[in-house]
């Protein structure tokens, strides 16, 4: 155990249960598909959109589920708890 004041080491871990995830938006209504793990489907709904509404500006975004967890935890470094 470190105590309350002293420096704190950090480790970002991804979730691999849910790895990458993918969603489309129109930059013209801000309408969004439901994220997806792939870029294509993410792709698919912005075609279906502009073939639904005309609108022409989509984005579309990357990203992941982490979580911190201490340096020195058992998790990180398999080290039994002081």
């Amino acid at each position: 155990m470190r105590a309350r004041d002293g420096f704190l080491e950090w480790t970002l871990r991804a979730d691999p249960k849910v790895g990458l995830r993918h969603v489309g938006k129109c930059m013209i209504c801000w309408e969004s598909c439901v994220d997806t793990r792939s870029a294509d489907k993410a792709r698919d709904w912005c075609l279906k959109h502009v073939g639904a509404t005309g609108h022409t500006g989509f984005q579309v975004s990357a990203f992941e589920f982490f979580d911190a967890i201490l340096t020195d935890h058992p998790s990180v470094n398999g080290t039994p708890p002081t």
